[in-house]
């Protein structure tokens, strides 16, 4: 998938930290190792999103590609769930919005029932931990950094949903 070549962005960054972070005593440091890769993960995030929606308008039309060059210049961080229906999706028409909840949803069964976790509770909770560690310092809590990069990876399935969702309705 075309938004994929963003992942070593963040999977380099992380993968380094996993080599010796598992290793240190500080608790406090791992803490925020776990911060940083959170902040990673969510630039990935934003990346994929932005390729994505401008890869989708190129397929339609060069002044709708102009106008989504235009507005999505800058995504700030404006990736939630809700974000993506309400900004992004329901821009493009109801049934993107109705397609993407549904597939989050399978997705969502089929996540909790073969590996036992949520990929909407991992996506929320990697914008959640930037976005406290990126404006307000504080450290994911109940989280340790591990749980931060499988919560990360679980994420992608949500960009995943994206892609189908905008190429295939």
């Amino acid at each position: 998938m075309p938004y994929s070549i963003h992942y070593p962005v963040a999977d380099t960054v992380i993968n380094h930290m996993n080599s010796f972070v598992n290793n240190l005593t500080d608790d406090i440091l791992k803490a925020r190792y776990a911060g940083f890769a959170s902040v990673a993960g969510c630039g990935v995030y934003e990346l994929s999103i932005k390729s994505l929606l401008l890869r989708f308008a190129k397929t339609r039309d060069r002044i709708f590609f102009n106008y989504v060059e235009k507005k999505f210049d800058r995504i700030n961080a404006r990736i939630k769930l809700q974000d993506l229906k309400r900004d992004y999706l329901q821009r493009f028409g109801t049934k993107y919005v109705t397609n993407f909840t549904d597939l989050i949803h399978f997705e969502e069964e089929q996540q909790i029932k073969n590996n036992r976790i949520s990929i909407t509770s991992s996506y929320s909770n990697i914008i959640q931990w930037r976005h406290n560690f990126a404006h307000e310092g504080k450290t994911p809590q109940y989280a340790s950094f591990n749980e931060v990069i499988d919560s990360y990876n679980a994420g992608k399935t949500i960009l995943d949903c994206f892609y189908i969702t905008i190429f295939d309705t």
